[in-house]
């Protein structure tokens, strides 16, 4: 688990940051709007639009600061999403998405963490199971098979996240003190590791990127998975 950054802020220093964030968004509405025809034609967005993203640190709104990030309130992501999607609705769910997807790190040991989310450019895109992936317990991690789908800001993401049934060698489910399957564990892995489908043809929010994703027989290290509903190994 991450370590907290020692000196909190005050509430005066919460309030001028969240503002000062919130500014930026609406100050890049304009820039969004001109885009959203190319962002939906495309279906991704737009590499100005990203670098504009990137530089305002609107994807990092939810890392703690130990990974550099803004370490936000809910109350300030949701109002810098409201500002964002009134530029274009596809980019505003892509930062949601990422942002969700970013709570993740405080899961990962800090190493672990910063290797994913220590980029300034860092975006880890996940989505729900095609069908019930598996992992199958072997040494120093597993081995990952799977599919998911509706991956939303698969263009700019460099990680992925994967959602699997734990398995022992024999390919039955692992048992938890309960003696029932645990929880899904969440894997991490870069995106080059993965093949994504070409499968987004929609009628709205095309430029989420939202296609599905599968790995098959994937080496993913213990340190690289974590789980968030239990404390389960």
């Amino acid at each position: 688990m991450l370590d907290r950054v020692p000196s909190e802020r005050s509430a005066a220093e919460r309030e001028r940051r969240a503002a000062e964030l919130i500014g930026r968004a609406r100050e890049l509405i304009p820039l969004i709007g001109r885009a959203g025809d190319r962002i939906e034609r495309e279906g991704g967005i737009t590499e100005d639009v990203l670098d504009a993203l990137h530089d305002a640190r609107l994807f990092r709104l939810l890392l703690p600061r130990s990974l550099d990030g803004e370490e936000v309130e809910p109350a300030t992501l949701f109002q810098v999403l409201e500002a964002v999607a009134q530029g274009d609705g596809s980019v505003g769910w892509c930062i949601g998405q990422g942002s969700g997807a970013s709570t993740g790190s405080a899961y990962l040991k800090p190493e672990v963490a910063r290797a994913v989310f220590g980029d300034k450019r860092a975006v880890v895109a996940t989505g729900p199971n095609n069908y019930v992936p598996k992992a199958i317990v072997c040494d120093g991690g597993y081995r990952v098979t799977g599919e998911w789908g509706f991956a939303s800001g698969s263009g700019h993401a460099a990680w992925m996240y994967g959602h699997a049934t734990v398995c022992e060698p024999d390919g039955k489910p692992r048992l938890g003190p309960n003696g029932k399957p645990l929880d899904l564990r969440t894997f991490v892995f870069p995106k080059s590791s993965a093949t994504l489908a070409d499968d987004w043809h929609v009628m709205g929010l095309k430029g989420t990127g939202s296609v599905s994703y599968s790995v098959k027989d994937l080496f993913v290290p213990d340190d690289f998975s974590f789980m968030r509903e239990s404390d389960a190994d």
